[in-house]
């Protein structure tokens, strides 16, 4: 699992824009992962109605009954310094960095996923943001884009609607 995931962070998969690498990964097991759904527990008892923490909280346990999550971040200095370097497009930097990202947590969660595992994107940022950063020593300059739950399939997912393929989607000279 860590090799998978070590291949995803490396950017083995995929190149980003400049070659930038501002793709950031922290991964949580066993009592640290447990310490992250705790995190997002006070973070969420402290702003909801009391009435409404019961259902939020359901949730929440049902992330932490997970194996583990990674955190996806984007080091900022890095995005700051392409910001700097490349002008000719505009500042693009931070635009292609939340690319780079989501490719990232798409990456790992597809790799997860083969290896027969359940998977979820969550974002719980930045409610979390500070205390993930002092509970893990992560560096101010890393910004949290999203928290990848994984472990064994509860279940299916459940069924969605979306719009008509012909409303999301413009096919030109097919």
């Amino acid at each position: 699992m860590i090799e998978l995931i070590r291949h995803m962070a490396n950017g083995e998969c995929g190149e980003t824009k400049f070659n930038n690498q501002a793709t950031r990964v922290a991964v949580l097991f066993a009592d640290e992962h447990i310490k992250l759904w705790d995190i997002a527990k006070d973070a969420l008892k402290a702003i909801l109605r009391a009435d409404a923490y019961p259902t939020t909280e359901q949730k929440l346990n049902m992330f932490q009954a997970a194996a583990g999550t990674v955190l996806f971040f984007s080091d900022q200095t890095v995005v700051d310094k392409y910001a700097a370097k490349i002008t000719a497009f505009g500042n693009k930097s931070p635009h292609w960095a939340g690319q780079a990202a989501a490719i990232q947590e798409y990456l790992t969660w597809t790799g997860l996923e083969a290896e027969g595992l359940g998977a979820n994107l969550q974002h719980y940022n930045p409610l979390i943001d500070v205390n993930i950063s002092e509970t893990w020593g992560i560096p101010a300059t890393w910004k949290l884009d999203a928290q990848l739950v994984f472990g064994g399939k509860a279940g299916e997912a459940r069924d969605k609607t979306f719009q008509p393929f012909q409303e999301r989607v413009k096919v030109f000279g097919a």
